[in-house]
């Protein structure tokens, strides 16, 4: 008798916890459609700086202009771009120099702010580079 009743608790079990399995991924689904815009987002970024350095004369003209600005977290990826090391971008831009503007999320504003006398050279998708140069 006792195996019997031993017999029958994982029967009632599974599908105890095929429900749960089915509400956690249920559960789960918002959440990676976020990371999956994230994602997507942060491709975009990539591809549109290559873009914006194209359009604005590319890396050799914009590192003569003098000191390169970005907004927080975008650092390495303009960095990368322009061949340049990390510690030669600043957070707060001021003449002369190339400022790489855009939106870290699709739902903030551009950073960094734009401060007087830098006028826009490029625009691709969510980037702006402006330029106040030595001349």
């Amino acid at each position: 008798m006792y195996a019997a009743t031993a017999d029958r608790a994982p029967r009632r079990a599974a599908p105890a916890a095929a429900l749960l399995r089915v509400a956690a991924v249920a559960a789960a689904i918002p959440a990676a459609r976020r990371v999956g815009s994230e994602l997507a987002y942060a491709a975009e970024l990539r591809s549109d700086l290559a873009a914006a350095v194209e359009r604005a004369g590319g890396r050799d003209r914009l590192r003569s202009c003098g000191p390169l600005y970005a907004g927080r977290y975008r650092f390495p990826l303009v960095a990368w771009h322009l061949r340049a090391h990390i510690s030669e971008l600043d957070l707060a831009p001021r003449a002369p120099g190339v400022v790489f503007s855009s939106k870290l999320r699709p739902d903030e504003p551009n950073s960094p702010a734009i401060p007087a006398g830098y006028q826009l050279v490029a625009r691709a998708g969510t980037w702006e580079v402006y330029a106040a140069c030595d001349a």
